[in-house]
């Protein structure tokens, strides 16, 4: 099983330039807790990502205000992925390795076709051993 047949397709993304209000209510619209960012609408090409994590954090636990802080200041540069023809094992390590509940979806362009979360790990690879497994080892 390669990442694109785990993957969710088309996952929403937010720009750098834009503002963390903006990203922070993407998020709740599209009831996600994380985006990758992108460099541009013609390309999408994976520029970093952004949590909802982040944005608890770095605003409003620190008081700043939404509107005047921009992605590209809290995003993460160079996040961690996986291709959408690598084995979805790849991207099962990588997300425990790094211990993070959601990866990138890129094509060979960079540019960013899917996103797995804990949750696609849970409904759709259909093996609650390994799904255990995962969990167990992002959660330390």
């Amino acid at each position: 099983m390669t990442c694109k047949d785990l993957m969710t397709s088309e996952p929403v993304c937010c720009f750098p330039n834009e503002s963390i209000e903006t990203a922070a209510q993407l998020m709740k619209l599209e009831d996600v807790g994380c985006v990758p960012v992108v460099d541009n609408e013609d390309n999408y090409v994976l520029v970093g990502i952004l949590t909802d994590r982040d944005l608890v954090m770095d605003v409003v636990a620190a008081g700043r205000d939404a509107s005047r802080v921009k992605v590209q200041e809290l995003m993460k540069n160079e996040p961690f992925y996986c291709l959408e023809t690598d084995q979805v094992q790849k991207a099962l390590e990588t997300m425990a390795t790094h211990q993070v509940r959601r990866i990138p979806i890129v094509n060979q362009q960079k540019r960013v076709v899917g996103i797995i979360a804990q949750a696609d790990i849970a409904t759709r690879l259909h093996n609650l051993e390994v799904t255990g497994e995962v969990v167990e080892r992002i959660s330390r």
